[in-house]
């Protein structure tokens, strides 16, 4: 499957959504500026469809009795992906 072309559009909505995934379409659109909240519906849509996003819950470890936090980053060379994240799975 060919994973659909990302615009500079998608990319301002996924930005948003990445700071506040409790946004609405019509505050997204309203953030943008010249945008309908009908389109921004259809590109999140599109997005969450086509896999190139999810919405969801991260929880706040201190909130949850957790005294540390990580957040880890791995840069991983073009066609590597699955080799590596096999690899840290083991």
């Amino acid at each position: 499957m060919q994973r659909p072309e990302v615009d500079e559009l998608d990319r301002t909505i996924i930005t948003l959504l990445g700071v506040d995934g409790r946004l609405s379409a019509s505050e997204v659109a309203t953030r943008i500026g010249g945008v309908s909240e009908r389109t921004v519906r259809n590109r999140i849509t599109a997005l969450l469809q086509s896999k190139m996003i999810t919405i969801g819950a991260i929880p706040d470890p201190t909130a949850m009795g957790r005294e540390v936090q990580a957040d880890v980053m791995i840069e991983v060379a073009p066609g590597m992906v699955e080799i590596v994240a096999v690899a840290l799975g083991e």
